[in-house]
């Protein structure tokens, strides 16, 4: 069958949602990040963990493009399960939206739409071990609270406070970025 089709994904989708001006829209692709880099001139690789792809326009505008996770085991799947493990993987269910513009539909799998209705911030999957995966996402998260106006769903507020001090072991580079965001009035 087909594979999954290339759609805008998180802040931009969240905040077209929120009635918000997007800063900078995400891309979500099947291509390869290399084949992305042929397609785009004015674009460059970045990440070490997470590798992306950065395509640059004149008018300082950024899209930054991402690809679907692989199967673990290698198997076939569905545009729809790739779609759904790409959303599973993300931070909050208000950053895993999907829009695509082909067909104007919205796309959700972790009801991050509902959440966007009740101004909810929420974890996707247990809030602990997101954060342990990744504790600049807790920084993140009071970012988007406070840049956004909603608020914190309680389990997810819970797991932050508790694993706060975690912070003081992330990687200094993008905590610093992420802290730069806080500061910045239009950092979404």
């Amino acid at each position: 069958g087909a594979g999954p089709p290339s759609l805008f994904v998180g802040g931009c989708v969240r905040d077209l949602l929120l009635g918000r001006r997007p800063k900078d829209f995400d891309v979500v692709t099947p291509l390869s990040l290399r084949r992305v880099r042929r397609l785009f001139r004015n674009s460059r690789v970045i990440g070490r963990r997470h590798r992306l792809v950065h395509v640059f326009f004149e008018d300082g505008k950024v899209i930054e493009v991402s690809t679907y996770p692989k199967p673990e085991d290698g198997a076939e799947e569905s545009a729809i399960e790739t779609e759904s493990r790409d959303a599973w993987r993300r931070d909050f269910t208000v950053n895993a939206l999907y829009y695509d513009p082909i067909k104007d539909e919205l796309i959700d799998y972790v009801g991050g739409f509902e959440d966007i209705q009740a101004r909810i911030l929420r974890s996707i999957g247990p809030p602990r071990e997101n954060f342990i995966e990744d504790c600049v996402r807790i920084v993140r998260g009071v970012r988007y609270a406070c840049l956004l106006d909603i608020s914190i769903e309680e389990k997810t507020w819970e797991a932050m406070v508790e694993l706060a001090h975690t912070m003081a072991e992330a990687n200094k580079r993008r905590m610093q970025e992420e802290l730069w965001k806080f500061l910045m009035v239009r950092g979404t």
